[in-house]
């Protein structure tokens, strides 16, 4: 299945699509290099959740995590499952990443679900900010 496709964005454009079937795992990630000179590094990126699922229990989940170019865990991005506001788009952004300047990272999304839950990932950005602008 592929998961970049057209129609699914925010703005209609091409957007990932992560779940949508039941028992599904996917996962899309990016690896970027944090200069050594960053004063302010981010993740900020547009998530939303459409549901079938009526428990009030969390069965399907979307983590966006980073990792060391080692595949060694480094901090939680954000966090959804099929408890969360279902239909709506909401931007969300990490916390500093500027204590891993210097390194290369993966930014991983990763989704497993249960039932009939999908997430869409749309409008990923890595922000930098160097000295001199």
């Amino acid at each position: 299945m592929e998961l970049i496709q057209e129609g699914v964005g925010r703005w209609g454009d091409w957007g990932a699509k992560l779940g949508g079937r039941f028992y599904s795992q996917d996962a899309i990630a990016q690896t970027v290099h944090i200069p050594a000179d960053a004063q302010l590094a981010f993740v900020a990126f547009s998530v939303k959740m459409t549901t079938l699922e009526t428990s009030t229990e969390p069965h399907s989940i979307l983590v966006l995590a980073l990792y060391g170019s080692d595949s060694s865990f480094l901090t939680l991005l954000g966090q959804y499952d099929n408890t969360d506001t279902a239909y709506l788009w909401t931007r969300q952004f990490s916390g500093d990443l500027a204590p891993y300047r210097g390194q290369t990272v993966i930014v991983l999304a990763g989704a497993q679900t249960e039932g009939m839950t999908t997430f869409y990932l749309d409008d990923i950005t890595f922000v930098v900010e160097r000295p001199g602008g």
